[in-house]
């Protein structure tokens, strides 16, 4: 096999990778967007409930959400907690961001470095790595702590822990560095 064919190959590899990965991280927006829009919605979820599971208790419970930005603007103090579901929902969207760049073959600028597709791949598994971390703990907390699950939760985590393999088998296409 010619130079050309395994760079072609290896080329088709990649956007059929990054392909799936934008389509699995499209049905991670839609499961985290649910799971924020339950969390907030006062109703229970009646097929979550047909199976045993305890969507309401994690989605809605003390772990659902992360104390997150503090302000003190004219000594007014302002605390928003972050759903868990939205950090989910922003790393599927990351993801999805930096597929398409790659994809395109464009380089991302940010402050004065560029950085083309490869470190574009490595970036990408680094955060994905670092998000299957945090969906471990949570999955820790869901079933030891709280000793129940939710399908939706799992559901997200899974189509997570998928990305993150397919973004680490495309580290081969990242090139040495």
């Amino acid at each position: 096999m010619g130079k050309k064919t395994r760079q072609a190959t290896k080329k088709d590899g990649l956007s059929r990778n990054l392909k799936l990965i934008i389509a699995l991280s499209v049905l991670g927006i839609i499961f985290s967007s649910y799971l924020m829009f339950q969390h907030y919605s006062e109703e229970k979820d009646p097929f979550c409930d047909a199976l045993g599971g305890g969507c309401n208790i994690v989605n809605k419970g003390p772990y659902s959400e992360i104390d997150g930005i503090l302000m003190e603007m004219f000594g007014i103090y302002v605390n928003f907690p972050v759903p868990v579901s939205l950090i989910g929902l922003l790393g599927f969207a990351v993801t999805i961001v930096l597929s398409l760049f790659i994809l395109k073959g464009k380089s991302l600028i940010l402050g004065k470095k560029k950085l083309a597709h490869g470190q574009l791949i490595r970036i990408m598994f680094w955060l994905n790595l670092l998000g299957w971390f945090f969906a471990l703990f949570l999955t820790y907390i869901e079933f030891v702590i709280m000793q129940t699950f939710c399908i939706y939760c799992d559901i997200t985590k899974t189509t997570f822990t998928i990305v993150l393999i397919i973004s680490w088998i495309n580290l081969r296409y990242a090139g040495k560095k």
